[in-house]
């Protein structure tokens, strides 16, 4: 399979790179084009990260703040997991009676709408459905709602497009290219248009693989975000969608 540059690289700055292509919620990978490192060491890494978290029960993604009235305001993920695996997940919008999404393995996701008490299914939004389409997929995704917690049932993180980027100090990063359009939901700007993709760059601790921060890019040159991460001691209490509207 030939893999052009051009998806990715308009979105990434130069540098050394190897690339490969992941199958979504799969363990196969296929050598893209050849670079100065080997054709599997982005696959390696995402491997070594994903071990890194086989027995954390959850993770908190925050939206990076700068001051004290931001950070009440700042947009998190709530991950479940399970032997490295996400099965659930909530994001939780700003302010107290923010928007909130919802979404377990297997199922659906629910959306929570600010200020109301009950909560809708979103449309076409059972990661099954979309992405074990052998034919369909790109048009599964854009009948699929952009909200749609798309990772849910996939190892921590996610699966895709991988290539390593080596800043100027020598630290790798992995940057990601994934089908999950949802992470728009870490910016403070909604796009005119949603791409069904999303470009994740992964800063990992070079001695334990643990993830010190994810960088939001999309196709949109207005989705921009930076997320913290922080591991949890006990599993995360993801609500339950109920009433449903």
């Amino acid at each position: 399979m030939r893999v052009k540059h051009s998806r990715i690289g308009s979105a990434l700055a130069a540098g050394s790179v190897g690339f490969v292509v992941l199958a979504a919620g799969g363990p196969g990978a296929i050598a893209g084009p050849k670079s100065p490192q080997r054709d599997n060491s982005a696959a390696v890494l995402l491997a070594r990260v994903q071990r890194a978290y086989r027995h954390t029960p959850g993770i908190e993604l925050a939206a990076a703040a700068r001051s004290t009235s931001a950070r009440a305001q700042a947009r998190r993920f709530l991950l479940q997991l399970h032997d490295g695996t996400l099965t659930a997940e909530e994001f939780i919008g700003p302010g107290g009676h923010g928007v909130r999404l919802v979404a377990r393995r297997g199922g659906p996701t629910f959306l929570r709408a600010a200020g109301r008490s009950c909560w809708r299914r979103l449309h076409n939004s059972n990661p099954r459905w979309i992405l074990k389409s052998p034919t369909g997929l790109l048009r599964r995704l854009h009948s699929s709602d952009p909200r749609t917690l798309l990772n849910v049932g996939s190892p921590f993180p996610e699966h895709g497009k991988v290539l390593i980027r080596r800043q100027k100090s020598g630290v790798r990063q992995l940057v990601i290219e994934t089908h999950s359009a949802f992470w728009f939901l870490a910016g403070t700007v909604v796009p005119s248009q949603i791409a069904r993709k999303s470009f994740l760059t992964i800063t990992p601790n070079p001695a334990t693989y643990i993830i010190r921060s994810i960088q939001v890019r999309a196709p949109e040159p207005a989705v921009r975000a930076k997320l913290t991460v922080k591991p949890l001691t006990a599993r995360p209490s993801i609500p339950r969608p109920t009433p449903t509207c």
